[in-house]
């Protein structure tokens, strides 16, 4: 059997002209948001406001912070707030700049920092994710490209080739039953 990262990027190269840009399907709850390279997913070092974002090992029965869900904060635009923790992806300090760290913040949708725009690259599966910040355009991406637990996340310019797994992104559904269970979501304002 092909490596799936192969399939992928075969899938990618194809598919790229006809849906490049297209708008992404918006998850309905709640979510983790896996990193395709690493296949580890997106979670807060810690409860509180500052903290990084790093990739972990998926598993949000035991790391329930692994959780996020989207919130409209424009017509193009969305928050992504974390399920557990009160608190949103948020660019530190509002820098526009490649290896600048994504954090974890308290939410309010008219900050441009953290808002994001999903572009999907193969329909209902796999998603790169713009920063508003800025004309230059950067993605949501794994420090270094890194497969290892414990990386954090950044935000990088963005490749057009769409082969660079560390900002390509995946979103898990959640099942409903886990869903009513860990539906602590923080208001955004």
């Amino acid at each position: 059997m092909k490596n799936p990262l192969t399939i992928i990027g075969i899938l990618v190269g194809v598919g790229l002209t006809v849906i490049a840009g297209a708008a992404a399907a918006q998850p309905a709850g709640l979510f983790m948001i896996v990193n395709s390279g690493s296949g580890l997913c997106l979670e807060p070092n810690g409860s509180g406001l500052g903290e990084p974002i790093l990739q972990q090992p998926c598993d949000y029965k035991n790391r329930p912070a692994q959780l996020w869900r989207k919130s409209s904060a424009t017509v193009t635009h969305s928050l992504i707030s974390n399920g557990t923790y009160p608190g949103c992806l948020d660019v530190r300090n509002g820098v526009n700049a490649d290896r600048t760290v994504v954090q974890q913040w308290s939410c309010d949708r008219l900050v441009p920092s953290m808002q994001w725009r999903f572009s999907t690259l193969v329909p209902d599966r796999f998603f790169k994710i713009f920063s508003a910040l800025g004309s230059r355009p950067r993605c949501l991406d794994v420090a270094a490209g890194s497969l290892e637990p414990g990386a954090q996340i950044q935000i990088y310019q963005c490749t057009q080739a769409n082969t660079n797994t560390a900002q390509i992104w995946e979103t898990r559904a959640i099942p409903p039953g886990a869903q009513a269970s860990a539906d602590t979501s923080p208001t955004a304002r």
